[in-house]
């Protein structure tokens, strides 16, 4: 999303036209074109307000490719949408929205629950408690996990508590199934697909094999790739896949992960899963203020927490329902698994006097004992961005932001989001992994005068210069979208960014997949 070009607005002949080319394949419960739905659709989880002309619900690969031959011949968008769930602005557009929310619901456990095959219309709550039986668990697990669908945590390479970078999506993905923006279908798994890929899209392929003959051969390039992935990082598309892997099947297939629907339609995939530890016990930390927290957040990580949660103040206190905190205190909710309660328990007894003697740690709650005990503790943390941004004043816009630091740099990260948070007049709160050095800004703030976006567009810059300055990434887990689309290249440089444009033009020469 909005990773290149403009898109074609569409007029009302054309619209017409393109009304009557849709009602000769699909049904009429399947087209939404109404003035109600067209706004209804305008909106996803981010502040952006953007009306398309139609939303089509394609039931199988077949119409799929029906309506990308539409789209194609008319010069049309298309972007595809499963939960509408998006932070960032990836499930909004002119032209159609293909929305895969109502079908696309098959699963299969595959290999006694070591992997898992679904379609996109599943969310991450539902996979995995497909998976429960087996004691497994999908990596990708976001705080939205009940309602973000498995189509836009691919599509954006979405993490979450736990996840780190090793069990994201791009790192857990076994094989996916997926169509390009000519109609053409894939699946990397099948040998003939790999073979039929490389005659097929000969001119794809070769532009890919070149894009990494580039990067391979500059040392320096090379080095920021893999540099930039050693914390979690989404903005742009996954470079690493050309560092990763040789074969175009493979290269595509990964870059596809968290390429936001913009160079291709995810069909189907399959992950790897990991094991559900036998006993989890979580407990609360209190620090003097964020920052102090955060410096906390490296020593926790290498204690063996599986998470470490921040929560600020104003995060903290916008929950009604906890004690009230000295201003500043700031807790950290930390997460640990063994494969037995004895385990637990010795691991509990080694933690606690390492733990009381973490700098600026201020009160330390017990390590809980029951399954009911810790889901109170984990629903205070999913609670944090309904609850904040139900404050906020009405008719104002919420902004979370996603950005990532090395985790011993978080500090510093925390201590410039709050002197920007003042700096702008925002009572802004900060939450997140911080284990992996990803925490979200939260602002709420009016949009509708001229001063009011400038402010939040002076905000941006700084925070752009604040995460670049501490060698971050502007989105960790969330996608690029539009939110960010425009310090893409700021992060990554010319001549990767340039790339970056090589591959959309590559995959999608007629600038029809989900673009702005």
């Amino acid at each position: 999303m909005g990773k290149c070009g403009i898109g074609v607005k569409i007029g009302d002949d054309m619209n017409r036209q393109l009304l009557h080319r849709l009602g000769g394949i699909f049904d009429t419960h399947q087209i939404l074109a109404s003035d109600l739905y067209r706004e209804i659709y305008s909106r996803d989880g981010s502040y952006f307000d953007i009306k398309p002309e139609v939303i089509v619900r394609p039931d199988t690969p077949q119409q799929v490719q029906q309506l990308l031959a539409i789209a194609s011949e008319a010069g049309v968008n298309v972007t595809f949408r499963t939960g509408g769930t998006s932070l960032s602005g990836q499930s909004v557009n002119e032209g159609i929205i293909c929305e895969l929310r109502t079908a696309w619901k098959k699963s299969e456990v595959r290999d006694h629950g070591r992997k898992i095959w679904f379609e996109p219309g599943l969310t991450a709550h539902q996979i995995n408690m497909i998976l429960k039986k087996y004691q497994t668990r999908i990596g990708p697990d976001p705080a939205s996990a009940i309602a973000a669908m498995m189509g836009g945590i691919l599509s954006n390479n979405s993490s979450g508590m736990q996840t780190g970078t090793r069990y994201n999506s791009y790192h857990t993905l076994s094989a996916i199934e997926f169509m390009l923006a000519n109609g053409h279908r894939y699946n990397s798994s099948v040998a003939a697909d790999r073979q039929r890929f490389e005659q097929e899209e000969e001119w794809l392929c070769q532009g890919l094999l070149r894009i990494r003959e580039q990067i391979l051969k500059n040392d320096e390039i090379r080095n920021r790739i893999i540099e930039k992935y050693k914390i979690k990082n989404v903005t742009g598309y996954s470079m690493n896949a050309f560092v990763d892997f040789e074969h175009p099947m493979d290269i595509f297939a990964h870059l596809l992960i968290g390429g936001e629907g913009t160079l291709g339609f995810i069909v189907s995939a399959e992950l790897n899963t990991l094991p559900l530890m036998p006993v989890y016990s979580s407990a609360m930390l209190y620090f003097k203020d964020a920052t102090q927290a955060a410096a906390s957040a490296a020593l926790l990580g290498e204690s063996g927490a599986v998470s470490v949660e921040m929560m600020d103040y104003a995060a903290l206190s916008s929950l009604g329902n906890r004690p009230e905190l000295p201003r500043g205190t700031t807790a950290m909710l930390i997460d640990y698994g063994a494969q037995s309660p004895e385990e637990m328990q010795d691991m509990v007894k080694r933690l606690q006097p390492r733990l009381k003697k973490l700098d600026g740690m201020v009160d330390m709650e017990e390590f809980t004992h029951t399954v009911s005990e810790r889901e109170k503790l984990w629903e205070v943390r999913n609670g944090i961005f309904p609850c904040v941004a139900g404050a906020r004043i009405p008719g104002n816009a919420v902004v979370l932001e996603d950005v990532a630091a090395p985790v011993g740099k978080l500090a510093d990260l925390v201590e410039g989001l709050q002197q920007l948070f003042r700096k702008h007049g925002y009572e802004g709160s900060i939450f997140g992994h911080a284990r992996d050095g990803n925490v979200h800004p939260l602002v709420t703030s009016g949009m509708e005068t001229v001063t009011e976006v400038n402010n939040f567009s002076r905000f941006m810059e700084g925070m752009v210069t604040l995460v670049l300055s501490l060698d971050g990434s502007l989105k960790g887990e969330h996608g690029t979208g539009r939110a960010v689309a425009p310090f893409v290249e700021r992060e990554w440089g010319t001549e990767i960014y340039a790339m970056m444009q090589e591959l959309k033009r590559l995959a999608d020469p007629k600038g029809i997949l989900n673009k702005e």
